[in-house]
């Protein structure tokens, strides 16, 4: 059964200088073994959120709980939370460091208080599994942003957390490179791992998610299964995203009559087609 790992209750954050908070008494849990799609318009306090929830900010009020036991901010309890709950930024850049990439993946392993060859091994075996060994040598600097992508979740993998939060993990992306980390999440969430992620891509998030929040104004606006969220169409308008296109395209097939009324709504395009030609 699911159990709650982290707890944000009416936390609020505002950044210096600023007058309009971050985060405005936003409250919600996150399950185990979810996949957890968070979407809203940008400044609409996601990132932020990431940012507390891994203790790099600390909420101005509220509290946030991990496994019932609110976050200690001493550097012993953040250690341990990093431990626990990795982040993967939106720009690899911010937290790749070092020369080459396997140097780079045995960092945060080290550390934990790994030895060097503990950590060597970690990284090798997240390397193999990621299959980004043949670049194992290769300097940071000279991977391409798909590449550095695919090095920052290498290096978040080797610390086994049981939850990972990537921050607009395809930005930026070429449609290949989009597809492999797509399937590096897919792997992650197949192990059990909890993965929370922000997008603004409807089609996947519907495709993939267990479970939707969207974000408006520092709040939750809404929260549920993909199903509920996205055909709410003025829901989605308030936050700025269209519905699906394969949820609209259904609707206008049944209310066309080529499909019949009552049949599950698809997940995807290949569902639908199935539909058609059945």
């Amino acid at each position: 059964m699911p159990h709650t790992l982290l707890k944000a209750d009416d936390i609020c954050y505002t950044y210096d200088g600023d007058h309009t908070p971050a985060l405005d008494h936003l409250s919600l849990e996150i399950k185990s073994g979810r996949k957890i799609a968070c979407m809203g318009s940008n400044g609409s306090g996601k990132s932020t959120f990431f940012l507390c929830c891994n203790g790099i900010r600390r909420p101005d009020h509220g509290t946030l709980s991990y496994k019932g036991k609110p976050l200690d901010y001493s550097r012993k309890g953040l250690l341990d939370l990093r431990r626990k709950i990795g982040i993967v930024f939106q720009e690899p850049d911010h937290q790749i460091f070092c020369a080459d990439v396997q140097q780079d993946i045995s960092f945060g392993v080290l550390n934990l208080g790994y030895t060097e060859t503990e950590a060597r091994k970690k990284a090798a075996q997240v390397m193999e599994n990621l299959g980004i060994t043949p670049f194992a040598h290769k300097p940071t600097h000279a991977l391409s942003g798909g590449q550095k992508k695919q090095v920052a979740i290498a290096g978040i993998l080797a610390m086994e957390p049981e939850l990972i939060i990537l921050d607009e993990p395809a930005a930026s992306l070429d449609p290949l490179h989009t597809e492999i980390v797509h399937r590096l999440i897919d792997q992650m969430a197949d192990a059990g791992t909890a993965v929370m992620l922000s997008t603004h891509d409807v089609e996947y998030a519907y495709a993939w998610a267990d479970d939707i929040f969207l974000f408006h104004n520092g709040r939750i606006l809404a929260q549920g299964t993909p199903e509920e969220i996205f055909t709410q169409k003025p829901l989605l308008q308030t936050v700025n995203l269209n519905p699906p296109a394969v949820l609209s395209l259904f609707q206008r097939l049944t209310e066309e009559q080529v499909l019949p009324a009552g049949l599950p709504l698809p997940k995807t395009m290949d569902e639908l087609i199935g539909y058609l030609t059945r």
